[in-house]
């Protein structure tokens, strides 16, 4: 599975507006996550570590809809 991580778009849309977009998107009930390891890739486990925009994954058959929520909060 790929996955991207929000702070790939901190040059893009600024890192303020996209950590906005990232917290009200990980706050949302029910909402799930899974830290990976950003450089093998290798899942760590979901909710081992806080969640961070740099940390946590975001599956890339969700990625446009997450761009598409950062879109829409700049």
């Amino acid at each position: 599975m790929r996955f991207h991580y929000a702070s790939e778009l901190y040059s893009r849309y600024g890192q303020r507006t996209v950590d906005a977009a990232w917290h009200a998107c990980i706050n949302c009930p029910g909402q799930t996550y899974s830290d990976y390891d950003s450089t093998t890739g290798r899942r760590i486990g979901p909710g081992s570590m806080t969640p961070t925009p740099a940390t946590t994954a975001i599956p890339d058959r969700y990625w446009a809809v997450f761009v598409a929520n950062v879109e829409a909060m700049k």
